[in-house]
């Protein structure tokens, strides 16, 4: 009597089912990593907005104070320009070409002198900028390359301010910006009082 040989294949099957099971977690490993750095970057992108958001509240506060150093300067200079025109015995005589020069010359250095008393006797630039603000911000301001006083045109140029923020998790935030402040406009008779438009960023950068 002939037995007949029949195959087995529990070894062949075993293989099988390690090699499935083998990409199937290369396969889970992949996903989880995938979905692990994925979190891991809007982890990132959440804090440097963040970031960005408070630093941009820094130079909000900021604009705010220099407004508010605007204000005083152009009500000092309109009242010496009106002054300087009394003192003329024939009004006509003083153009309001000359009254809009007065007036931005007053305005520049009445802004001067503010800006320099809280710059103190050491002309520090940092912490006049820095005194402008609340405590708990005033350090987010960090640096300022150099400031410009035109009196002709009215204007006063502070170039490269910048801010920065760190977060409670060390996400840092740089803001580099000029500020340009302009006297409110001045037509010579009046002035047209644009206080909020006096102070603008200007070629601003995130760092």
């Amino acid at each position: 009597m002939v037995r007949k040989k029949t195959l087995d294949n529990k070894g062949s099957a075993l293989v099988t089912v390690m090699v499935v099971v083998t990409f199937v977690t290369i396969l889970a490993t992949l996903l989880l990593f995938v979905a692990t750095t994925n979190y891991q970057m809007k982890q990132v992108d959440y804090g440097n907005k963040k970031n960005f958001y408070a630093g941009e509240e820094v130079l909000d506060r900021l604009k705010a104070a220099l407004i508010a150093q605007v204000a005083a300067a152009y009500s000092e200079a309109y009242d010496t320009t009106i002054v300087e025109y009394a003192k003329y015995s024939n009004p006509d005589g003083f153009s309001p070409a000359e009254r809009i020069a007065v007036y931005n010359r007053e305005f520049v250095c009445e802004f001067r002198e503010l800006f320099a008393e809280r710059a103190g006797a050491e002309n520090d630039r940092l912490k006049a900028l820095r005194s402008l603000l609340p405590e708990e911000y005033a350090d987010a301001v960090v640096g300022v390359e150099d400031i410009a006083y035109v009196e002709n045109a009215g204007y006063i140029y502070l170039t490269g301010v910048r801010v920065s923020y760190t977060d409670d998790k060390n996400y840092t935030t740089q803001i580099v910006t000029d500020i340009y402040v302009e006297a409110p406009s001045y037509t010579g008779e009046e002035v047209l009082v644009t206080k909020m438009n006096s102070v603008t960023f200007v070629n601003w950068e995130k760092q």
